[in-house]
């Protein structure tokens, strides 16, 4: 949850907290009241102990059950029990991209990533659209690189991998730029057809170089 939509529910529960706590003050002093009347003890004393009796133990009791909610609502929508937020939906960046509207979409992004650090998917979105929307490849392999160090699988680092060389290759026609991605490839998937295609570009790039 947001900070400031978490800040606003515990606002609304001390206030719902607050509320009963009212009704048990004037609770406690009909009650106070009755027992006066009933025992002959002081009024006024009677009626003032009950009702901070009273409303003192209607306090502790909705702040026990509106804290033990919030926490459960928690393990429910973060099962695992840490504190890091869920993943974004990214439906806003992506309606942005989809009006055109590709830097403010980025700006949105970098602040995902800003709030949760560990947002790879966001860092990868980010790179995407600064290579296909707004054109800005060296920016965009860094957050290539930056989504690949954030856990990814070895198929997701694969993937980045290829999509920073075939950038490199096909949009910034720059074959010299792809070579330490792809004796990264090599390096990293052995035995796999992207490494055996990895080994045949950077033969072929290795040979334009020398020829030059």
């Amino acid at each position: 949850m947001p900070l400031r939509d978490r800040d606003t529910a515990d606002d609304i529960q001390r206030l719902q907290t607050l509320a009963w706590s009212g009704v048990g003050l004037i609770l406690g002093m009909l009650l106070g009241a009755l027992l006066s009347d009933k025992f002959g003890w002081p009024l006024l004393p009677s009626m003032v102990g009950a009702a901070v009796v009273l409303a003192g133990g209607i306090y502790a009791i909705t702040r026990l059950i509106t804290v033990g909610a919030g926490r459960a609502a928690g393990t429910i929508h973060n099962p695992s029990g840490s504190s890091t937020p869920y993943a974004h939906s990214y439906s806003q960046a992506e309606s942005m991209v989809a009006q055109g509207d590709y830097r403010n979409a980025a700006t949105l992004y970098r602040d995902y990533i800003n709030a949760d650090p560990t947002d790879g998917e966001a860092r990868l979105r980010l790179a995407r659209l600064l290579r296909d929307n707004l054109r800005r490849y060296d920016e965009a392999a860094r957050w290539f690189r930056a989504a690949r160090q954030c856990k990814q699988s070895s198929r997701g680092d694969l993937l980045i991998t290829r999509e920073l060389i075939e950038m490199a290759l096909a949009q910034q026609h720059d074959p010299p730029r792809a070579t330490p991605e792809l004796a990264r490839l090599v390096e990293r998937f052995p035995g796999t057809p992207e490494a055996r295609w990895a080994r045949q570009e950077l033969a072929e790039i290795r040979k334009r170089i020398a020829g030059s």
